[in-house]
């Protein structure tokens, strides 16, 4: 009631209920605590999210954007594989070589590398093969022992892309 008070949003008070509730259970179950957990089923009804996507042109305005980075080379195939393919972006900054099947034009995607925990096969369009075709060029080029789809320069995985996507998204 306080937070909501204060001005806080349903996931904020829900976040930290939830936050409560996972300390109060661990006790129960680690430590043997006999004691109730009032966060139980406590949680305050959240408004649906936004339901958007990009049009087109926005896509296109966004890809082009990206490529004006500079210090990010591998971001504008990142978003054509992304908007081509639905994957996640851990999905992606995660993908190996090994499981991308341009034969087939398939990406295999392992139980642990999806947030459901279930494998998957990805179809792969014109789009996300040509983003995957610039990325197999850019590893002969600059790191051809990387195993990561998403290399630097000297083949180590690139682990995020937040602050060239955000200067993308505001240019």
């Amino acid at each position: 009631d306080r937070l909501k008070a204060e001005g806080a949003k349903p996931t904020t008070v829900n976040k930290e209920v939830g936050l409560l509730s996972a300390a109060i259970n661990y006790a129960r179950k680690e430590w043997d605590w006999d004691i109730p957990n009032p966060a139980a089923g406590r949680r305050l009804r959240e408004p649906e999210g936004r339901l958007r996507w990009l049009t087109r042109a926005e896509a296109e305005a966004l890809i082009r954007a990206a490529e004006a980075e500079p210090k990010a080379p591998h971001l504008p195939d990142f978003i054509r594989l992304a908007l081509n393919t639905g994957c996640r972006r851990g999905e992606l900054l995660g993908l190996e070589w090994r499981r991308v099947d341009l034969q087939r034009g398939l990406l295999y995607l392992e139980g642990n590398h999806t947030k459901s925990g279930r494998r998957r096969y990805v179809p792969l369009n014109q789009g996300a093969r040509a983003a995957l075709l610039n990325r197999l060029r850019f590893r002969a080029k600059h790191c051809p022992k990387s195993q990561w789809v998403f290399a630097r320069w000297k083949g180590k995985r690139i682990h995020s892309v937040k602050t060239a996507f955000r200067s993308a998204c505001k240019a």
